[in-house]
């Protein structure tokens, strides 16, 4: 049995949307909403939360396609954290003029996706203090006992985030997203 488990509240949600907006705004806006949720532990325990990769790749015809993929974590006590993981799929990502209220603007034109995973990783290692001996007694009246309640209750907090960034994405895509103009 492992020390560590992962107990999935959602899987590979996705948002998607096909027209213009101002990319670097959305990524700030994404990222503000993390931070401001707490999910800014990074590996590195800075401030930012952990950018695993980011390619960039540029196609024919001017376009570019970028893959980014971003943990964000949030520790909810010594035993549990809250996962998130958003991976961002832009595709024919190209810059283009668009006129706001009299203005002519640049911004990015594309296929614009986000998709996400979150889950809950218990630790059991504090419980047995790194000796395996007993291990699976330990675990199971931790599970159905001690933290039964708080466990699901956990869950249900990450759950209720996890939808309201999904939302939070999706409306401000909705808000801000043009329809493509040639």
């Amino acid at each position: 049995m492992a020390l560590v488990e992962k107990r999935y509240i959602a899987q590979n949600a996705r948002s998607r949307m096909v027209g213009v907006m101002e990319l670097k705004e959305f990524y700030k806006c994404v990222k503000r909403w993390l931070d401001f949720e707490g999910y800014s532990e990074g590996k590195s325990g800075g401030k930012l939360f952990d950018e695993e990769y980011y390619k960039h790749a540029f196609k024919e015809g001017g376009f570019v396609n970028i893959d980014i993929k971003w943990m964000a974590t949030k520790k909810a006590n010594p035993y549990i954290t809250y996962k998130i993981e958003l991976i961002w799929l832009l595709v024919a990502i190209t810059k283009v003029e668009v006129i706001v209220d009299g203005k002519k603007l640049k911004k990015d034109k594309g296929d614009f996706e986000i998709r996400m995973t979150a889950w809950i990783e218990k630790d059991y290692t504090k419980l047995t203090k790194g000796t395996p001996w007993g291990f699976k007694w330990m675990q199971d009246l931790w599970e159905r006992f001690i933290m039964k309640k708080e466990v699901e209750d956990h869950e249900e907090e990450l759950r209720r985030k996890f939808m309201n960034l999904q939302k939070f994405i999706r409306d401000w895509m909705e808000q801000h997203i043009q329809s493509p103009m040639g």
